[in-house]
């Protein structure tokens, strides 16, 4: 399964590439001018793993040209998507792991943290991590998978989400996913969770792998401050298409601002999406 990362204005400081070939996976960064992949090829690339599909501005316009390239060349029906700053993987010990949930002791439940930060390091491991979404996936009918999003083990005690935020630093698509929303490109992970929770009524998330990267960090983007503006017209428009299904988070003296879902349960996402779909018949 191929593994894709695109990237914008990182040839020095992009890693996930890196840290993928130290596990002995191989991946490709994506970029969009040849000029770009010039200079990405300076900082130790090779000519195969540095890819060229001449896209458009944006982010959502490299991953709808990465969704067309692998309906047009990848004999396999999903592939990997990640951001291009990553640090390490790590997931839940394999003694709870395959259990699909973990139990904490009430007297001490923080002695439980330990078993949620075994690294990932080899090819076998984390492609493992993968295929076994991708069955998983097949099974409920998702088009459309993710990981942990967050360190806090106390939120990671059960292995499968069927709803909840695919985040877009690591995530698997089939290719039969909807194109990326061209006016989403801060917030291009949350649109297309939405738009496959509306479309198939469930996502798929492995809570027991986490894929920690860095934030923010230079060029791609920006940062906070950078992608303030931007993020608050994002945010507007997401509630706009999609009424109903988020919640505002506004910081402004801290430059963010952001949507989360209200919805938890597949039965309340459920209900959303029958009036959506007469909302837009009455449209």
């Amino acid at each position: 399964m191929q593994i894709y990362i695109p990237s914008y204005n990182r040839a020095e400081t992009h890693s996930t590439y890196y840290v993928l070939k130290d596990m002995g996976i191989p991946s490709k960064v994506v970029v969009h001018t040849e000029k770009d992949k010039a200079e990405y090829l300076k900082f130790g690339m090779t000519e195969e793993d540095c890819l060229c599909l001449n896209a458009g501005k944006g982010l959502a316009a490299n991953r709808n040209a990465i969704l067309k390239y692998v309906k047009e060349n990848d004999e396999e029906d999903w592939h990997v998507q990640m951001s291009d700053d990553a640090i390490e993987f790590t997931k839940v010990h394999d003694d709870y792991y395959y259990k699909g949930e973990v139990h904490f002791p009430r007297e001490n439940p923080k002695s439980m943290e330990k078993y949620f930060k075994i690294p990932i390091t080899t090819a076998d491991d984390l492609n493992g991590v993968f295929y076994e979404a991708i069955d998983r996936a097949r099974e409920i009918g998702a088009f459309l998978i993710g990981f942990a999003v967050q360190d806090n083990y106390f939120f990671r005690s059960k292995k499968w989400k069927k709803t909840g935020l695919v985040d877009g630093r690591c995530w698997i698509l089939h290719k039969n996913n909807p194109s990326f929303d061209p006016n989403c490109d801060c917030r291009d992970d949350v649109s297309q969770t939405a738009e496959n929770l509306y479309r198939h009524g469930k996502i798929l998330i492995n809570n027991f792998m986490l894929p920690d990267f860095k934030r923010y960090s230079s060029g791609g983007l920006g940062t906070p401050k950078e992608r303030y503006e931007k993020r608050k017209e994002e945010c507007a428009y997401l509630m706009k298409k999609y009424p109903t299904l988020f919640k505002l988070k506004h910081e402004p003296e801290k430059f963010r601002i952001d949507v989360s879902f209200k919805r938890n349960s597949p039965k309340a996402f459920e209900n959303w999406r029958a009036k959506m779909t007469l909302f837009n018949r009455n449209k």
